[in-house]
C-alpha cells in the first residue's frame, strides 16, 4: 500500500506496530515550496525559518524549526512500525544538478555564499 498525504496527520491515524516498512524523503530545508497557500505553508516541512535548534544537543526542543519536525515524524513512524520493521529516510541538502543548493564547501552554483545558521 502506498500512502500519499501530510505524514504527521496520515501517521497519526495509523494503528501502532503495524507496518513493516516505512519509506520516506522528506522536503529539504528551505529549497522548495510545495503549497501555494500561505495558511498550508506553516505547516509544509521545509519551510520553516530555522532549521535547526540544537534541541537534540540540549534536550530543549523548540517544536518548530526543520530538525523538530523531522524528529516528530519520526517519532510517529517508530510508533506505526512493527517491531522488526524496516524504516528508511533519504535526507540530503540539495537535488542532484540543480544548482539550487549550498554544498559542503559553502558553494551555490559556482559562487560563494555567506551561510546564515
Amino acid at each position: 500500500m502506498l500512502i500519499c498525504g501530510d505524514s504527521y496527520t496520515i501517521l497519526s491515524s495509523l494503528p501502532d506496530n503495524y507496518y513493516n516498512v516505512v519509506i520516506t524523503s522528506p522536503p529539504y530545508f528551505n529549497l522548495r515550496r510545495y503549497s501555494k497557500s500561505e495558511l498550508s505553508k506553516n505547516y509544509e516541512i521545509g519551510d520553516e525559518s530555522k532549521h535547526d535548534c540544537l534541541g537534540w544537543a540540549t534536550d530543549n526542543w523548540c517544536g518548530e524549526c526543520y530538525i523538530c519536525n523531522i524528529v516528530n515524524v519520526c517519532k510517529e513512524i517508530y510508533r506505526v512500525l512493527h517491531q522488526r520493521g524496516s524504516f528508511w529516510i533519504n535526507i540530503g541538502d540539495s537535488y542532484s544538478g540543480s544548482g539550487k543548493g549550498i554544498n559542503s564547501f559553502g558553494l551555490k552554483g559556482d559562487k560563494r555564499v555567506e551561510e546564515n545558521v
